[in-house]
């Protein structure tokens, strides 16, 4: 009986434990609730910033980092791919195209992943911000022509 006792006792902490450490992935603190809590966690969206600089998911997960470092603006990180996005303002309509491009690319066959919330946001900030106008210039089904750009976070 006490053996029973322990073993109980044992997977319910178990259980407690990997409830309380587990956050879903892509997801921000729900609304503020009464006594400092926070609401169920909701997806990420576009224009919720995460850490300061991370849009449409963390650092570990995919998402859009936004920082300026010569003509970029930023990057989407897709797996372990950076797609580099320069500010449009610096560089001719060719390069900004090729970068939206390959970044929508990448973007699109990996909305069924271990992201999707991360990933249906970060086609909604291409499309509404980061590369807006370029949406007839990308064909979505063109695999292949994506260039790994070397980035930070």
């Amino acid at each position: 009986m006490l053996r029973a006792c322990c073993i109980l006792v044992a997977i319910i902490s178990c259980h407690m434990v990997t409830e309380v450490s587990s956050v879903a992935v892509c997801t921000l603190p729900g609304p503020p609730l009464a006594k400092n809590k926070n609401g169920p966690r909701v997806p990420v969206y576009p224009g919720r910033l995460q850490d300061g600089e991370f849009e449409c998911g963390n650092i570990k997960e995919a998402h859009f980092h936004h920082y300026i470092e010569g003509k970029i603006i930023g990057h989407f990180k897709v797996g372990s791919t950076f797609f580099k996005i320069p500010d449009r303002l610096k560089v001719d309509n060719d390069a900004m195209k090729l970068a939206c491009c390959n970044a929508r690319a990448a973007i699109a066959s990996n909305i069924n992943s271990r992201f999707p919330d991360c990933f249906r946001c970060m086609g909604q900030l291409w499309k509404q911000d980061i590369c807006r106008g370029f949406i007839s210039a990308c064909p979505v089904n063109l695999p292949g022509n994506l260039t790994p750009r070397p980035g930070r976070g």
